[in-house]
C-alpha cells in the first residue's frame, strides 16, 4: 500500500518511512501540495497524510480532490494539526469528510502507534469483519443517537458504516461529542431500522470527529433485528 505525505518536514518523512517501509508500505513525499494533489490519480495512494500547519489553505481542497479522483481506492485522508488548530476547523474537517484528525507532534512516544491504529482501523481490521458493512448513501440515511454521558445532551447523527460488531458514527454537531474519549461507554444508543428501533450499549474505540464504535450488547432481539437489517441491504 502507498502513503502519500504532504508536509514540509523531512524528519517527519524519515520517521514515517523508517516505521512503515519495513511493514511493506511505499512512502511518497511532496513538499508542494499542488504537485501532490495533481498526482493523486497517478499514484493512487491508500493513505494521504496532510500537514495543515504547513499548508493551512490547501487541506480542504486536497481532501476533496482525493475523494473525487480515486473513489475506487476508497482513500483515507489523515489531517495533521497543531494545538492551535481551531475547533471550528475541526468541525469543518468532519463535515467535508476528513477521515481522521491527529496531532502533528510526531516526536511523542505514542505517535506511530496512533498511526498504526488508524491504518488498522481503516484496512486491516476490515478484512476480519464477517458481516457486511453498510456504507452511507444520500438515499439511505442510517439514524443513530445517544445521550452524551458528560453533559447529558442528546447526540444525533448518521452511520457511515455498520456491522454486527460496530459502526462508524458521523455526528450532526461534531463539537458536541468531540471531547468524548476512547473507552467511554455509551448506554442506551438508539439505531432506527426498517423494523423498529434497536437499543445498543457501545464503547468508543476512536474519536477523531467521526466516532468508531464497538457494540457491547443489544436490547431483546436487537442483534437479530440488526442482522436482518444488514442483510436486507446487501
Amino acid at each position: 500500500m502507498k502513503i502519500l505525505l504532504i508536509a514540509e518536514d523531512d524528519q517527519l518523512k524519515k520517521t514515517i518511512s523508517n516505521h512503515f517501509k519495513p511493514k511493506g508500505y511505499s512512502i511518497i513525499h511532496y513538499k508542494n501540495p499542488l504537485k501532490g494533489m495533481s498526482n493523486f490519480e497517478e499514484i493512487e495512494p491508500e493513505f494521504v497524510i496532510f500537514n495543515s500547519t504547513d499548508y493551512p489553505r490547501h487541506w480542504k481542497i486536497a481532501n476533496y480532490f482525493l475523494k473525487q479522483d480515486i473513489p475506487h481506492i476508497n482513500p483515507v485522508f489523515i489531517l495533521l494539526v497543531n494545538k492551535n488548530f481551531p475547533m471550528e476547523e475541526v468541525c469543518k474537517g468532519v463535515y467535508v469528510g476528513v477521515d481522521a484528525i491527529i496531532s502533528d507532534e510526531y516526536e511523542s512516544e505514542d505517535y506511530l502507534k496512533r498511526l498504526d491504529d488508524l491504518f488498522a482501523r481503516f484496512y486491516s481490521s476490515q478484512t476480519s469483519i464477517t458481516t457486511p458493512l453498510l456504507l452511507e448513501t444520500p438515499e439511505n440515511r442510517i439514524d443513530f443517537m445517544f445521550m452524551n454521558p458528560e453533559n447529558f445532551e442528546l447526540a444525533t447523527g448518521k452511520l457511515s458504516e455498520l456491522s454486527l460488531s460496530g459502526a462508524g458514527f458521523k455526528p450532526d454537531k461534531p463539537k458536541s461529542v468531540f471531547p468524548l474519549t476512547k473507552g467511554t461507554i455509551l448506554e442506551g444508543c438508539s439505531l432506527r431500522t426498517d423494523d423498529g428501533i434497536i437499543t445498543i450499549k457501545a464503547e468508543i474505540v476512536n474519536n477523531s470527529g467521526i466516532m468508531d464504535l464497538s457494540f457491547i450488547s443489544f436490547s431483546e432481539n436487537g442483534e437479530d433485528l440488526l442482522k436482518n437489517y444488514i442483510f436486507s441491504k446487501e
